[in-house]
């Protein structure tokens, strides 16, 4: 932005320094000069009725301040002292009119610098704020330009964060069954980082039963250095079993140590791997991100200890519903992430009609269900919403609610649905147990 504007404005107000004191001089000068020319008897206007030397002070005063101003009327006031020492006038010294000569030299000239030193005080507060209009503007198209590339590349993604997940769920069952290690999903798992944790450098690495970092990575996305099994940010988040970042660790950082650590620990506490992330957009380098990337690691780990741990793969809907409901209420505890409980119970018709395996196909790809029954003996379904609030909920109910009425309204009556979110407070026991829930301290999920 230009500010030749006020430039302008501050030369027309105080004038070319070098002729300050010329002009200052001349319009001392000109009045005395005009008298001399016009009444050679009384050239500095003594006599008359108006004061014409004033006008010299006055301008002075009014176009360059104080110290013109009375400059200005100092030598007026010499002026009149010499003529009147050198000629005969017969009449006192003009003490009035010499003292209105200074007074109004001085005002003029204070009354200028009041306003001179307002003008520079704006003149100050206008270039701050355009210093900061123009650092906002460039953040404004930096921040612009980033948005449209990620915007851009969500467009682009050809799936969502639920159906990587879904497809890497079926992946790792595929590996299970066929007997194949987790380097084989290494590049699927670091896919899923990338499109929706946008890292853009990084490396997953494998650890022993012992939490010891195995040297050779199992995916590598770009150029990422190799990870020291010393990395202090390595340390601490094994042992913290949580995701560190550079902010939160004191040593200076070196070329090559990563930005964050990721652990993928499951909810029994056994840790799979961690990612080791060295390059991400900085917009993305915040506290909210950096809590989605630690919750997709422990969704990951859960999904590798489901397909190692249970023969029958993900039909283990007991073991999977524990596993599940223990994920969301670790996420709800460290992260904030909202989560909900559903239990469905059904009366005699309903159970005879199909109900609880139809409203059981209502769930989304992530949720996990569970059927049991209550202590009367009447049929119980549980479903775990992980990552859903209200607004999601509602959807759920709703669609709930138009299959029953669609396809079931006589058996309306005999389906309760009961909500519970997940605070992150109550025990998931305490909590099936509230839901109706029986046996679950032996052997249920709990």
């Amino acid at each position: 932005m230009s500010d030749a504007p006020d430039k302008a404005w501050s030369e027309l107000a105080l004038g070319a320094s070098r002729f300050r004191w010329v002009e200052t001089a001349a319009l001392t000068a000109f009045m005395p000069l005009i008298g001399l020319w016009l009444r050679p008897e009384d050239p500095l206007f003594l006599e008359a009725e108006l004061m014409w030397l004033v006008l010299g002070p006055l301008l002075s005063g009014l176009r360059y301040g104080f110290a013109h101003g009375f400059s200005s009327a100092l030598g007026l006031l010499l002026a009149i002292s010499w003529y009147w020492r050198n000629t005969e006038l017969g009449t006192p010294y003009p003490v009035s009119e010499v003292a209105g000569l200074m007074l109004i030299g001085m005002l003029s000239g204070e009354f200028t610098d009041l306003w001179l030193r307002r003008l520079n005080k704006l003149e100050t507060i206008n270039d701050y704020r355009r210093q900061r209009l123009d650092e906002f503007t460039r953040a404004y198209h930096l921040l612009k330009i980033s948005h449209d590339r990620l915007e851009h590349r969500l467009v682009g993604a050809a799936q969502s964060l639920r159906g990587a997940l879904l497809d890497l769920k079926k992946a790792l069952l595929e590996n299970a069954r066929a007997r194949r290690g987790l380097a084989e999903l290494g590049p699927m798992v670091m896919g899923i980082f990338t499109s929706h944790g946008f890292v853009q450098v990084a490396a997953l690495y494998r650890l022993d039963e012992r939490r010891r970092l195995l040297p050779q990575p199992i995916a590598v996305l770009g150029n990422a250095p190799n990870l020291s099994p010393s990395d202090p940010m390595l340390q601490r988040a094994i042992a913290g079993r949580c995701l560190v970042s550079v902010r939160e660790v004191a040593e200076v950082s070196q070329p090559g140590d990563p930005l964050a650590v990721v652990p993928l620990e499951d909810v029994s506490g056994k840790m799979w791997a961690v990612l080791a992330v060295h390059e991400m957009p900085f917009i993305a380098f915040q506290s909210e991100h950096l809590h989605l990337l630690a919750v997709l690691g422990g969704h990951l780990a859960d999904m590798f200890t489901q397909a190692q741990s249970a023969d029958a793969g993900f039909d283990a809907a007991g073991a999977d519903f524990k596993l599940r409901l223990r994920r969301a209420f670790e996420d709800q505890k460290k992260h904030r992430m909202p989560a909900m409980v559903v239990a469905v119970s059904f009366g005699p018709r309903a159970e005879e009609a199909g109900l609880p395996a139809v409203v059981a196909e209502q769930r989304r790809g992530l949720d996990q269900e569970w059927h049991t029954r209550r202590a009367d003996g009447r049929p119980l379904l549980f479903v775990v919403m992980p990552l859903t609030d209200e607004q999601g909920l509602k959807g759920y109910r709703a669609r709930l609610e138009r299959m029953l009425t669609d396809r079931f309204p006589e058996l309306i009556a005999e389906v309760q649905v009961e909500v519970r979110p997940i605070d992150g407070l109550t025990p998931v026991d305490q909590l099936l147990l509230e839901l109706g829930a029986q046996g679950v301290g032996s052997g249920a999920p709990a």
